[in-house]
């Protein structure tokens, strides 16, 4: 499966690579308004991967893998997919934009940050990205993501959510930013009294948590 990847223009002079994953429903337009918000001094060239499923209840909007939205219930082969064929799109986004993977940050929010969380604290033999941003996402159990912390100890995270999250409870996201302090990353973690959405309160913590990278 190959991802049809957006990059936004007017950033010829980035020097490095901002991969940014959008939400189920979401598109790569709305996540590379995000990133100029994101990065407003053009430091990154901003790359969106648009999700291969089509969504029926959001006007353009994709998934990145199947789920049973009544019940919650993973398509595993699917998300495995969509978690190897976001590996390769960073690769790609690398390639063509003369850009190491290494310097690259990942981010994106709900389905999206949950990817990428994924993506960088999982079991690879691929370098890992130089930090990861997630916002209001999903923590993956095990079944689903060979999470591999010990060897991703040097990823700094920046994990945002809502309180009042009823799509991924904040108490998931928080006891993981517990675990990967206990394990020795480098984690900023914040806690918002709002729903599962991203509030310009966020988007300037993960600026500024962005810009020291």
């Amino acid at each position: 499966m190959h991802l049809r990847l957006y990059r936004a223009e007017g950033r010829k002079r980035a020097s490095r690579l901002l991969v940014l994953v959008h939400n189920y429903g979401g598109n790569e337009f709305q996540m590379a308004m995000l990133g100029m918000l994101l990065d407003p001094g053009g430091r990154f060239s901003v790359v969106c991967p648009r999700g291969p499923i089509d969504t029926e209840d959001a006007a353009d909007g994709a998934s990145f893998y199947r789920i049973d939205r009544a019940t919650h219930t993973y398509d595993l082969p699917s998300f495995a997919a969509a978690l190897d064929a976001l590996d390769d799109a960073l690769d790609l986004a690398c390639d063509t934009g003369g850009f190491a993977r290494h310097e690259a940050v990942l981010g994106g929010f709900s389905q999206g940050g949950g990817l990428a969380l994924a993506l960088a604290l999982r079991r690879s033999t691929r370098a890992r990205p130089a930090g990861v941003i997630a916002l209001s996402a999903p923590v993956h159990p095990r079944e689903r993501v060979e999470w591999d912390l010990p060897a991703a100890r040097a990823v700094p995270v920046f994990l945002a959510h809502g309180s009042e999250d009823r799509t991924f409870p904040a108490d998931a996201a928080e006891a993981f930013a517990a675990e990967l302090r206990a394990t020795g990353n480098d984690v900023t973690w914040h806690r918002h009294p709002i729903r599962h959405q991203v509030t310009l309160e966020v988007l300037a913590q993960a600026r500024d948590w962005l810009a020291a990278r």
